[in-house]
């Protein structure tokens, strides 16, 4: 994957649109992985993780962590504040809390 600048033009931003709402981590890195052509095998290469973790992370039944966030999104050349915003969500979503996160890229 290429390097991507926080723009609306951004594979993150391409995938928000076309769901029609927010986002979540695992309908992210799904998105991107249609967007891009790469299987759960490849992805979980380069970021590191095996492909169940992916696919666990894909259905909702794991989480990333917001200290690995943006690691993953260096690795995939995406904003990284956008994928902790997602993973802090994902958490914020999953405890049935009424919050969303709102995150400025530094």
């Amino acid at each position: 994957m290429t390097t991507r600048k926080s723009s609306g033009s951004s594979g993150v931003e391409l995938a928000r649109k076309l769901l029609g709402g927010p986002l979540s981590m695992g309908a992210a890195l799904a998105g991107l992985r249609d967007l891009h052509g790469l299987t759960q095998v490849e992805l979980a290469r380069r970021v590191g993780m095996s492909r169940q973790h992916i696919c666990d992370i894909e259905k909702h039944r794991r989480f990333v962590s917001p200290a690995k966030a943006p690691e993953i999104a260096k690795r995939l050349g995406y904003p990284e504040a956008y994928f902790v915003k997602l993973a802090l969500q994902d958490i914020i979503n999953h405890d049935g809390l009424k919050y969303k996160v709102n995150v400025e890229a530094a």
